[in-house]
């Protein structure tokens, strides 16, 4: 090509972009190569491409994209600015070490302190869970039936499946309105989950008549790529039009391998890429500012999507735009606290602090040493606190690295919980005690608290006004979303028919209900309690429901907000939603922007003064071109500042009432998954160690950490609280023997002796959170001689350790008794230890067997019962059953 030709092309983008010399020649570069390949492709060995016109595409995309990197560079600025701000104000106000300040940014801190509780964990979690429930609240408030449709009838999500997939249309395509309804619901929610990723820098267009979709990645990694593809291929499943654009026929399975890898290697597979653009695909500088181009695999209808579903799919349309909503989750709080990309900002940012330790006069060169040395060297550094936090907050952590390994692991944590968490709901009794506890740090009385904590386990079904409400403000469909698990073992995910097993146990050993009753009771306790405070102004609060509440983030401004909500009326009662501030009053909007709107005038004044060469004191506001100026640009501004307004707080209050119910009714968090997991990926060997070791025992960390640690630091100014201490340890361990003799009575036995301080000492490690460790920390060996370090373990190496042994001594010939191998059996079935169904089957079934693979077993079990624990059977088994079984 002419020099000539070359130089236009480069000044004409240079013109369109404002890109400097550089840039534009890679560009050019680029376009070169792109005539070569069109050259190629079309088979035509000397093509006279018109260079200008491919240089009015680079121009274009070039214009836009530098106008969105200039767009970023500022939201960039703005958001250092603000977590800068967040971090230095924890680091100050709480005397946290700037490590431990920019750990709470991202984890939350349990001390009482001002922002504490404002992190992006928080952030998450209550997106997740008001998304989630915005959905919920419109089936109850409109349709309730659609739940039970949506539970248990294929057809009916089939056909929203459908509807979704023509919902632009407007067009009723399935003849049943309740699917189309539905189909609306998810579509409205799930953009509205998009906007919200959008807004945080995220450039992710709409997709019209598009349905999210779950890949079985094991799955997929099995049956492998050629399959895969040929199965996408044959089944004509894929609108090829929609999902790769311009490309060229010959190199569609090329695109698919690409797909196939992102899957696998568990990108986001909507599937991220750019072959729409490659006509206008620029360098790699380039192709980082166009980035992320959303585009997914478009189904050709939604039997497709049904087909690939059945084959290669998890779940069903419901269960993939819940699963969307998490990940949408995940990203906005990333992005809203770090930016469009947040390991870039975090790694810049560490480096920041870094440097202002080393600058800080008031630590000595020890301090400045031993601070710089708790910051990461690289966000994969697996003893970083702050790097495990970081991989936990942004979803990093939860993409397998062996899909197959993690599924596997994640099938044997779930086998183990079925066959060991039947009397779970009884350990669960303590649940009265750290809702009480929180209540009061929400200045609710000690005894109004437990009285309505009781109250809602006996009241009947909820109406459908309390559904919905409970729905808006975030909880009471833990187990229809299938994660109640989650408060007992590490995070884990199963799918499929073992994932409906797992469900299934823990609805019918009683922990579902009880835990949806006492989150809904608590945070409708809460909301209420909110609605009757708005009577009092700021200074009317307590110090204590007001350090709570700054906690959050809500401090006077926003309180004054709170007040002009419109309540949710219930029953007679107030209730406060974080729905109710999409509908707050300009008024009450334009009070809670007034700085933001004032600073915003006095730069436009500003701007006004120099422009025109004036001073200060020569404000002409009578001059009509000067208020036109003002007044115009205000009410740009001042709408903008009343939608962010109204989403802010909405923010502060589904924070609120999310993470208050969490600490109530324990629900583990990021901080909690730390400890269990390192922050190590699913399906690595350390990864999956750590789940192994940590499964049971979230539930104690947690304790530890949303009630010992909060109320060690909780008092306001982040002082003990000795009063709110005593009161927890002293409730925890009378319900903890109460847990101890509902579990004894289960099991045939009277209750421990009251007067024995041993018993209280279990009672206390049963209540403290211990559960079903606690047994190991007061008896020295289990009934077969294992100690504690074999309960450190985790309960499934610790059963693989007890199988492994049987086998290995059966090899050398000499077999387990039948009593162990028995006793092994019993303690590793599902469903076999399930609280009210235990003590039938010991009695007409188990007992026997017992004694007839060991005669003389029952009653050695009856004399070591009394021995260790000092307690006897209430029926003692060997009064009713012959020595090698039978009934006497």
């Amino acid at each position: 090509m002419a020099r000539y030709q070359v130089d236009n092309c480069v000044q004409d983008i240079m013109n369109r972009a404002g890109v400097d010399d550089n840039t534009a020649v890679e560009i050019m570069q680029s376009m070169l190569d792109q005539k070569e390949r069109i050259g190629a492709e079309m088979e035509i060995d000397a093509i006279d491409v018109e260079m200008n016109l491919i240089a009015h595409g680079f121009g274009e995309v070039a214009h836009e994209a530098a106008m969105k990197e200039k767009q970023q560079l500022l939201r960039n600025i703005v958001l250092r600015e603000k977590f800068d701000a967040h971090v230095e104000g924890l680091r100050t106000k709480g005397n946290l070490t700037y490590a431990q300040a920019l750990d709470s940014v991202l984890l939350g801190t349990h001390y009482n302190m001002e922002a504490g509780r404002v992190s992006v964990s928080t952030r998450r979690a209550d997106l997740e869970q008001r998304w989630a429930g915005k959905i919920l609240a419109s089936i109850e408030g409109e349709k309730p039936h659609v739940l039970k449709l949506i539970r248990k009838d294929k057809q009916f999500l089939d056909d929203v499946t459908t509807e979704m997939f023509h919902i632009d249309e407007g067009q009723l395509v399935t003849g049943n309105k309740d699917a189309q309804w539905l189909a609306q619901v998810l579509t409205d929610v799930a953009d509205e989950s998009r906007q919200r990723v959008q807004k945080a820098g995220a450039d992710v267009k709409r997709l019209t008549n598009w349905v999210p979709q779950r890949h079985d990645v094991a799955r997929i990694i099995k049956t492998g790529l050629n399959e895969w593809r040929d199965f996408m291929v044959k089944n004509d499943l894929l609108d090829m039009e929609r999902t790769f654009g311009n490309l060229p026929p010959q190199h569609v399975n090329d695109a698919l391998e690409q797909i196939y890898y992102k899957i696998i290697s568990g990108r986001d597979v909507a599937t991220m890429t750019n072959w729409q653009n490659m006509v206008v695909s620029g360098p790699a500088n380039l192709a980082q500012q166009l980035a992320n181009q959303h585009r997914a695999l478009f189904f050709k209808n939604a039997d497709k999507w049904m087909e690939y579903a059945s084959e290669f799919g998890t779940g069903n349309v419901f269960d993939s735009v819940m699963h969307h909503l998490r990940d949408n989750a995940v990203d906005a709080a990333s992005m809203e606290f770090m930016g469009a990309n947040p390991q870039a900002f975090m790694e810049r940012y560490i480096k920041h602090t870094e440097k202002k330790i080393w600058d800080d006069p008031t630590l000595t060169d020890t301090e400045k040493k031993k601070q710089a040395g708790k910051l990461p060297r690289s966000l994969d550094q697996v003893n970083s606190p702050i790097a495990m936090g970081f991989n936990l907050v942004t979803g990093r952590a939860d993409k397998p690295h062996n899909h197959i390994g993690a599924k596997a692991g994640s099938f044997l944590r779930s086998w183990t919980s079925m066959a060991k968490l039947g009397m779970a709901v009884m350990s669960s009794v303590t649940d009265l005690s750290t809702a009480a506890a929180r209540l009061r740090v929400q200045d609710k009385p000690l005894l109004e608290s437990y009285a309505g904590m009781v109250k809602g386990l006996f009241e009947g079904k909820h109406d459908h006004e309390k559904k919905e409400l409970a729905y808006l403000l975030g909880v009471g469909f833990d187990g229809m979303l299938g994660d109640i698990h989650a408060r007992f073992m590490a995070e884990d995910q199963v799918h499929g028919k073992f994932s409906k097993a797992q469900q299934t146990f823990f609805k019918l050993s009683g922990l579902t209900d009880w835990t949806e009753r006492n989150r809904t009771t608590f945070a409708m306790m809460s909301s209420a309690h909110m609605g009757m405070r708005t009577k009092q102004k700021w200074g009317e609060l307590t110090e204590r429901f007001r350090s709570t509440l700054l906690q959050h983030g809500i401090d006077e401004r926003t309180w004054q907000a709170v007040q002009a909500l419109e309540k949710h009326d219930v029953d007679g009662k107030g209730y406060i939603t974080p729905e109710a501030a999409k509908t707050l009053s300009n008024e009450a909007v334009d009070a809670y922007i007034a700085p933001k709107l004032a600073e915003y005038e006095a730069f436009l004044q500003d701007q006004w003064l120099k422009k025109h060469g004036k001073r200060g004191s020569d404000i002409p506001k009578d001059e009509i071109i000067y208020k036109t100026h003002v007044d115009m640009n205000l009410h740009k501004r001042r709408e903008a500042l009343r939608k962010n307004a109204r989403l802010e707080i909405q923010d502060k209050l589904g924070a609120y009432f999310i993470d208050e119910t969490n600490y109530g009714i324990i629900v583990p968090d990021e901080r909690t998954r730390r400890w269990q997991t390192a922050g190590l990926q699913p399906g690595t060997i350390w990864g999956e160690a750590a789940r192994f070791m940590m499964q049971f025992k979230s539930f104690p960390i947690a304790f530890g950490q949303r009630q010992l640690m909060a109320h060690w630091r909780g008092a306001p100014g982040g002082k003990v609280d000795k009063a709110g201490l005593a009161h927890l340890i002293a409730s925890t361990t009378v319900l903890g023997y109460v847990a101890m003799t509902l579990k004894d009575i289960v099991k045939g036995r009277e209750p421990r002796n009251i007067t024995d301080v041993g018993t209280w000492g279990a009672a206390f490690m049963q209540g403290g959170g211990a559960g079903i460790y606690g047994d190991f920390l007061l008896n020295k060996y289990d009934r077969f001689g294992a100690g504690p370090m074999k309960t450190i373990e985790g309960p499934v190496f610790n059963s693989l350790d007890d199988a492994a042994r049987m086998i290995v001594n059966t090899m050398h010939g000499d077999p387990p008794s039948m009593a162990r191998a028995f006793h092994f059996a019993k303690n590793n079935t599902p469903f076999l230890n399930l609280w009210y169904t235990r003590l039938p089957l010991d009695y007409l079934i188990l007992y026997h067997l017992q004694e007839m693979v060991t005669p003389g077993y029952l009653r050695r079990m009856e004399r070591r019962l009394e021995k260790e624990n000092g307690q006897e059977m209430i029926f003692p088994p060997s009064t009713y059953i012959k020595r090698g079984g039978g009934r006497r």
